[in-house]
């Protein structure tokens, strides 16, 4: 099982745009250089976050708030395959079906206060919302 909190970066509208900013390189400069064990000095490097292995499990959280909450539609496939965010070759189990989606919704237009709901698939495909206020 795996937990994922991936920010909604710039223009990203999809899970994957977003998976995208997550996974990319990124250079190591200024107060952040690494500092290299051979020569002893600060040296411009590069890291990239990636999953090693593809857990059983996926569970990926959007972040929407940065000073208040981002209201911004994002798309995500119902079939999401995450071999180009892993950093070892896949063992065909790198493809996730969604089957559950939890979203906030804002009351009193107020990002600080609000109603989470689910959206969740059956085994026949039938998605429904659990709501627990209707």
């Amino acid at each position: 099982m795996m937990d994922l909190t991936v920010e909604i970066q710039g223009d990203a509208a999809s899970l994957e745009e977003c998976l995208d900013l997550f996974t990319a390189r990124e250079p190591l400069h200024g107060d952040n250089m690494y500092k290299c064990d051979g020569c002893n000095d600060y040296v411009l490097a590069w890291k990239r976050l990636s999953i090693r292995r593809a857990p059983n499990v996926l569970t990926i959280a959007l972040k929407e708030w940065r000073f208040g909450k981002l209201n911004k539609r994002v798309t995500f496939p119902e079939t999401l395959d995450i071999t180009p965010y892993m950093s070892e070759t896949g063992d065909g189990n790198d493809v996730y079906k969604l089957y559950a989606v939890v979203v906030h919704v804002d009351m009193l237009n107020a990002s600080f206060f609000g109603h989470y709901i689910c959206y969740t698939k059956d085994f026949r495909g039938n998605w429904y919302r659990i709501d627990d206020c209707k």
